[in-house]
C-alpha cells in the first residue's frame, strides 16, 4: 500500500504542500480546471449525500469584493480562481419533498457539523490535485466572518452556507516555505487521549513558533481587552505583568490578542452568526 502511494507520489504531495498568496494570472486550463473540480466532487461525504456545493468565483468585480471580506488580501483578485465550499441541505431537502419524503432527521448542530466535514474534504480533494498539476492554493476562513455579505455576493439561497474558500493558480515564485509542523508526539493519541507534560508540550511549541512580536501599546492595549473578556480583570492583570516583563509578544499573544480580535473590524459576532444560521434552516438556539 506504502509503495503504491508512493509510485504515485501522494506522499511527495502531502508533505511538500505549502501556503501560497503569490499568484501568477495565468488562467488554469480548462481541462485541469475539470480535473480539480472532478476531485472535488468524488470526494467522501456523509451518507453519500453529497451536501455541498461549490461556487467557483473568477468575474474580477466578484474577485474584488472577496479581497474586501478577507482583511484586504490582495492575491485573491490576481489569482485566476476562488472556490467557495458551501454547506449545501438545500439540494437533499428540495429532493425529499419532491419525493414525498420526510426532510433529513437530526440536530441542527449535526447537519451543520457534517456539512462542514464534506465540505473540507471536497476542498481538500482539490488543494492536492492542484498540486499534482503544478497549481499552488490558499485556505481562507475569512468567509465565516461576513456570512450575509458572502450570501450576497454568491446569490446563496436559504439551507446553504459558507463553509471555507480556496484560491488557487500558478505561483510566482518555484520556492515556497513550508510551515513547520508538530511532530506526531504531540498529535498522536494511542488507544486514549493523553495529555503530555506542560513542560516538555511548550518546548515542542516553543521549537514550532520560535518568533516573537514587538510589543506596542496598542497591541499590549488589545490583549488586555482580550484577556479581560475571557478571563476576567484579575486574572488578565497577572498575565500582563508576565507580558510586560518579557517585553514581547509570543505568537499566541500577538494572533489571538491582536490580529484575530482586531476591533476596527466589524466582523460578525456570535449572535448575529447564530441568527444567519437560522435564517438558513441550521437553528442552533433551539
Amino acid at each position: 500500500m506504502n509503495k503504491i502511494a508512493e509510485d504515485r507520489g501522494i506522499l511527495d504531495i502531502l508533505k511538500k504542500r505549502a501556503t501560497c498568496r503569490n499568484f501568477l494570472a495565468d488562467e488554469i486550463p480548462e481541462d485541469v480546471m475539470r480535473q480539480l473540480l472532478e476531485a472535488a466532487v468524488s470526494a467522501p461525504s456523509s451518507g453519500g449525500f453529497q451536501r455541498v456545493s461549490i461556487i467557483v468565483v473568477r468575474e474580477p468585480s466578484r474577485k474584488k469584493r472577496l479581497v474586501t471580506l478577507s482583511r484586504g488580501q490582495k492575491f485573491i483578485e490576481k489569482a485566476p480562481v476562488s472556490f467557495v465550499f458551501c454547506i449545501d441541505h438545500r439540494r437533499t431537502n428540495r429532493i425529499a419533498e419532491y419525493e414525498g419524503a420526510p426532510t433529513e432527521p437530526g440536530l441542527p448542530i449535526t447537519s451543520l457539523w457534517m456539512g462542514i466535514v464534506d465540505a473540507t474534504i471536497a476542498a481538500q480533494s482539490l488543494a492536492l490535485v492542484a498540486e499534482a498539476f503544478g497549481l499552488r492554493s490558499c485556505y481562507n476562513g475569512n468567509v465565516l466572518s461576513w456570512p450575509d455579505e458572502m450570501s450576497e455576493l454568491l446569490d446563496l439561497p436559504a439551507g446553504v452556507v459558507p463553509a471555507i474558500m480556496l484560491t488557487a493558480g500558478y505561483p510566482a515564485s518555484t520556492r515556497s516555505r513550508l510551515s513547520k509542523k508538530y511532530p506526531a508526539s504531540v498529535l498522536i493519541h494511542e488507544e486514549t487521549y493523553r495529555d503530555l507534560p506542560i513542560e516538555k508540550l511548550y518546548a515542542i511549541h516553543k521549537e514550532k513558533f520560535p518568533e516573537t512580536y514587538r510589543l506596542t501599546p496598542e497591541r499590549r492595549e488589545k490583549v488586555y481587552r482580550a484577556l479581560v473578556a475571557q478571563y476576567g480583570e484579575g486574572t488578565a492583570k497577572q498575565y500582563l505583568e508576565r507580558i510586560d516583563d518579557e517585553g514581547q509578544l509570543t505568537p499566541c499573544q500577538y494572533w489571538f490578542g491582536c490580529y484575530y480580535n482586531d476591533e476596527g473590524e466589524e466582523f460578525i459576532q456570535q449572535e448575529e452568526y447564530l441568527s444567519y444560521l437560522a435564517k438558513h434552516h441550521f437553528d442552533l438556539r433551539e
